[in-house]
């Protein structure tokens, strides 16, 4: 990409940027900061020259240089912060006595000095996991599990830092959620300042220069990435649209990206080189020069991610070291997510949906034709998770344009949406992501869940085992779940209700390997929690009653029978050479009737109905054996059928 050259026009529009730029003479201050600092905790120096640069940004160089008392040296370059004033920021990761120096090419910004790391709370920074390839973890290796929110604008005047940004930051931490994404740098220039003005001088209305940013901008940006983070919120940081990196040369693109990692690094953070990078500059061979240059520059290993076009995966820098995750942005059914993300787990890193479907009810998506209401965002989430990914979500009044800027929504076509936290549709929808996070992390061994799509037999149901320990099933759904247990073994079944956060009474049955599950509903999503179990004592309570058959097709059969009290519905079926099927359903009935689907044709089984109650009174039959008929096939023999 070659180097663009601006013709200044309207020199009058950077004069206030000139003022507050340059026209402060400070005296040279080597300031060092408090001597004891808690652990993954911020330690800045403020530094002063009172040498003069015409351009700050462009011509001075500061680096830090911290070694740990165990002599591990990590590198933080520093940033111009306005006027004569220079920042490095950093934050130590090891208890004890740290040195640290500083080198630049402006002798009056150099300076050493030692500070003692102690004890905090702090887990760390938010990494890959070490020990789980799909995963992330904090710093001290406890499990993190991204539920992440959208707030495109967040860093822009639209969501004021005291009015808005705050309150949001508060709500969606209370509902569950531990990570926002937002645009650092906006392309839409009408719109992209905050409270400390433009992210860069203006040569005019439509044109930026990247060559001279505006250091108050992004002190708004450090707050708000400071406020979250003190509410143990990630701040996902894109550095900007890849319709403004068309705009820059790539040394200004790489310049932004250090820039804004040099401020945040100490933050724990997420750094998304681009949005929508296939879709308005694809240019593969920058990104991966920049990607290096970020991995490089950051000591703490904050993840690292690209962010693809609508209906795009970033599949092809999977193999490039310096990609932590990969990142879809895929809008379908829960199963055909699912799909997605299985597929990329090849690559052996995590595996996020970054923007898989905003909550507008009122909206069917005009490219995929799906309604995004609760139910396509609830079941979204639990597909992706349950296929082994992450997610992030997004709400009608909050994931973009909150003042109404725009006269319609982008690829919604509604009118315009007012940033609104307490909208009783988007709190509902945010209420079933909070069912979600609190099942996996109160209720689940989740860190050791491992998708076993192989174990799943209807082709739709989604497994997470924990062999010997846990299967969580789930079914977007509806209707039943045929899996494939271990044979012989007892497990409890209960039922996790997704939008209620209801969890059944449990169950327990002697598993027959293939095992079908009768769902509470055959419209609504549920979640199958089965668990091994001690063997249970029942007291036989004679037989089922009134026992019936119907035959439907060739493939299905109904029984029918009754009971003399509320008790559950089992039947098992043993094949001719031993293998076992076992069709359960919980629901507690008096008139019982199970469909016997998925059957062989020609093959005689053996069929055993039984029913348990709460206080554990079964009633039991041996049935009839079961033959299926043949199906006829006509083949024709000269002009006659035989």
């Amino acid at each position: 990409m070659s180097k663009k050259v601006f013709i200044l026009k309207k020199p009058l529009l950077i004069a206030k940027f000139a003022t507050t730029l340059f026209v402060f003479i400070l005296p040279c201050l080597n300031a060092h900061a408090q001597s004891r600092v808690p652990l993954y905790s911020p330690f800045e120096l403020r530094l002063a020259t009172t040498q003069q640069h015409g351009n700050p940004y462009l011509d001075v160089n500061v680096t830090g240089i911290f070694t740990s008392p165990g002599g591990k040296e990590m590198r933080l370059a520093g940033f111009w912060d306005g006027g004569k004033i220079w920042r490095v920021r950093f934050a130590p990761t090891e208890r004890g006595i740290w040195n640290y120096r500083l080198e630049s090419n402006d002798a009056e910004l150099e300076t050493s000095g030692t500070f003692e790391a102690i004890n905090s709370n702090r887990r760390g920074f938010v990494r890959v996991s070490k020990t789980r390839p799909h995963g992330f973890e904090y710093s001290d290796g406890t499990p993190f599990l991204l539920m992440g929110d959208t707030n495109w604008d967040a860093m822009s005047e639209g969501v004021g830092f005291d009015p808005y940004f705050k309150n949001y930051i508060k709500l969606r931490a209370a509902q569950g959620f531990n990570a926002y994404q937002a645009m650092v740098v906006n392309n839409r220039y009408d719109y992209g300042r905050n409270e400390g003005g433009e992210s860069f001088a203006m040569f005019d209305r439509e044109t930026r220069d990247h060559n001279r940013v505006n250091p108050n901008f992004f002190q708004w940006v450090d707050r708000r990435v400071a406020y979250a983070d003190s509410a143990g919120m990630v701040s996902i940081l894109f550095f900007t649209w890849s319709e403004e990196i068309r705009k820059m040369s790539t040394e200004q693109y790489e310049r932004l990206a250090l820039y804004i990692v040099s401020r945040c690094a100490v933050y724990n953070v997420f750094w998304v080189l681009a949005g929508d990078y296939q879709a308005y500059f694809y240019e593969p061979p920058i990104y991966r020069q920049v990607g290096a240059a970020v991995a490089q520059a950051d000591p703490f290993d904050h993840p690292i991610s690209i962010h693809p076009a609508d209906g795009f995966v970033n599949r092809e820098f999977a193999d490039e070291p310096w990609l932590s995750y990969l990142m879809h942005q895929l809008r379908d059914a829960g199963e055909f997510l699912a799909d997605t993300v299985r597929f990329d787990r090849v690559y052996n890193k995590p595996v996020v949906n970054g923007e898989y479907g905003y909550h507008v009810p009122e909206s069917v998506h005009p490219y995929h034709g799906i309604r995004t209401d609760a139910n396509f965002t609830r079941t979204g989430a639990w597909s992706i998770f349950a296929a082994g990914g992450y997610f992030v979500a997004g709400f009608k009044h909050t994931f973009f344009d909150p003042d109404g800027h725009y006269g319609y929504d982008p690829g919604f076509d509604l009118p315009p949406v007012y940033f609104d936290l307490q909208n009783a549709k988007d709190l509902e929808a945010a209420r079933q992501y909070g069912v979600f996070y609190k099942f996996f992390t109160q209720q689940t061994a989740w860190p050791d869940l491992q998708p076993r799509r192989d174990l799943v037999l209807d082709g739709q149901s989604e497994l997470l085992v924990q062999p010997g320990a846990e299967y969580i099933a789930y079914h977007a759904r509806g209707g039943r779940m045929r899996l494939q247990l271990p044979a012989n073994q007892n497990f409890s079944l209960a039922w996790f209700d997704p939008i209620a956060g209801t969890l059944q009474s449990a169950r327990i049955f002697a598993s027959t390997g293939e095992t079908v599950l009768i769902m509470p509903s055959d419209t609504l999503d549920a979640v199958a929690v089965l668990r091994p179990a001690a063997a249970p004592g029942f007291i036989h309570a004679g037989n089922v009653r009134n026992l019936t058959r119907e035959r439907l097709n060739l493939r299905q059969v109904r029984y029918r029978w009754q009971t003399t009290d509320w008790a559950d519905s089992r039947v098992t079926l043993q094949k001719p050479a031993g293998a076992r099927l076992q069709f359960i359903d919980t629901k507690l009935a008096r008139d019982h009737a199970v469909l016997l689907d998925g059957l062989t044709s020609g093959m005689e089984y053996q069929i055993t109905v039984s029913s348990q109650a709460d206080d554990r009174r079964e009633w039991k039959t041996v049935a009839n054996s079961l033959r299926t008929a043949i199906a006829a096939r006509w083949r024709r023999v000269g002009g006659s059928r035989a």
